[in-house]
């Protein structure tokens, strides 16, 4: 019979090869979602919760995975909320949060997951300055608005051969910040950007926008605003009769957005993510989320998914790791499956992804590389219009 000694002595070193072996700890560990589920940006925050969800009902399936429980918090599309319920999440003993679902939010969140020395991941957030601000505790699964821009004008004018555009900007975090990105990029590549118009979106008079932007005859206009505005903008121009291209940024990715503007000619970049792809992991997510929601998952919804899955995996790894080590776990990740792509984070906290052009067309997006041949007929109609135009400027000036 083992003295209590000995027996105290084998305890110790069961417990200690259970935490050198990266077992999960037996307490449940809680979670942080703080997204907008009210308010103007609650489109984008509803459906990345919805994407969580969806990943958490995955990750409960898998023994490896320790038991979590989950704290959901409504920024109602504030940020000062989000800094304060992060805090407050942080302060309760929170591992790690999932938040900053927009930049602005992001902006006031990262500071204090950096004092807590906390795990925070943004499923959303692009501002490319949150990861130069941001320390070893801030991850984010969206590439940035530099990455986006520079992607876009490049095929603005390489291949639209735009060599003109207007900019039609809200007056807000987010829309200086995509703009801005896009705007150097297209004059970099040659194209002249004829001038930047800013509004307030909550007093917008979108017909007044559409007949300034147009009145500088661009040969494209560049929308840089929510899913909301940009579909605003997109049927004003559209009524206006305007017949150029429509470039836009993934915020516009909402598939509601997408399916009431309608139209053609309407170019934005995201990530690759189909919903109906043949690759396992996406066709398990999608069924899943059809299965719970009755609807197909959008971008936002594929990197709330992801997000929560990164988290999953490093909890699998991290066994007795305490909080502010747990960004070690993330860190280390190579090329983990995520539905949006392969997934591994740099020296920053950003993720490797490369945004591709989409074209909306009847409602729908389609990818501009997988439909080259329909695409090239519908730049050559584009064409067209702007040779018909420039005849039109030149037969105007002579006379």
């Amino acid at each position: 019979m083992l003295s209590r000694i000995s027996l105290r002595r084998v305890l110790i070193l069961v417990a200690a090869a259970g935490i050198f072996a990266g077992c999960p700890s037996t307490q449940d560990i809680e979670l942080a979602v703080i997204v907008p589920e009210t308010g103007p940006w609650s489109q984008y925050g509803l459906e990345i919760r919805r994407g969580v969800e969806v990943a958490l009902q995955t990750l409960q399936a898998d023994p490896a995975m320790p038991e979590v429980k989950m704290l959901w918090q409504d920024t109602a599309s504030d940020p000062h909320n989000a800094e304060r319920l992060l805090q407050e999440a942080f302060d309760g003993g929170t591992y790690a949060a999932i938040g900053g679902v927009m930049s602005a939010e992001a902006a006031l969140m990262v500071p204090v997951a950096e004092k807590a020395t906390k795990v925070l991941i943004s499923p959303s957030a692009s501002d490319p300055d949150l990861t130069k601000t941001g320390g070893r505790y801030f991850f984010r699964v969206f590439p940035s608005d530099f990455d986006e821009g520079n992607r876009l004008a490049k095929f603005a004018v390489q291949d639209l051969k735009l060599k003109t555009v207007a900019i039609l900007s809200a007056e807000s975090e987010f829309g200086s910040s995509v703009q801005r990105f896009f705007n150097s990029s297209f004059k970099s590549e040659g194209g002249e950007v004829l001038a930047t118009i800013g509004y307030a979106p909550a007093s917008a008079d979108w017909a007044a926008l559409a007949q300034q932007a147009i009145a500088l005859e661009p040969q494209g206009i560049y929308l840089a605003d929510l899913a909301p505005g940009v579909g605003q903008l997109i049927t004003a121009l559209r009524g206006a009769g305007y017949e150029g291209a429509l470039l836009t940024s993934s915020a516009f990715s909402d598939p509601r957005a997408v399916t009431a503007a309608g139209g053609n000619g309407i170019y934005l970049t995201r990530v690759a993510f189909n919903a109906d792809s043949t690759e396992p992991t996406v066709q398990a997510f999608s069924r899943s989320y059809r299965d719970r929601f009755n609807e197909k998952p959008g971008l936002f919804a594929a990197h709330g998914f992801d997000a929560m899955m990164v988290i999953g995996e490093g909890l699998k790894q991290a066994g007795s790791d305490p909080p502010n080590r747990f960004w070690q776990r993330l860190r280390g990740l190579r090329d983990f499956g995520g539905v949006t792509g392969p997934i591994q984070f740099d020296e920053s906290g950003d993720v490797q992804k490369f945004p591709q052009v989409y074209l909306v067309r009847d409602g729908e997006m389609i990818s501009f590389a997988d439909f080259q041949d329909e695409i090239r007929r519908q730049r050559e109609e584009l064409m067209k219009r702007m040779e018909a135009l420039e005849r039109k400027q030149r037969a105007a000036s002579k006379g």
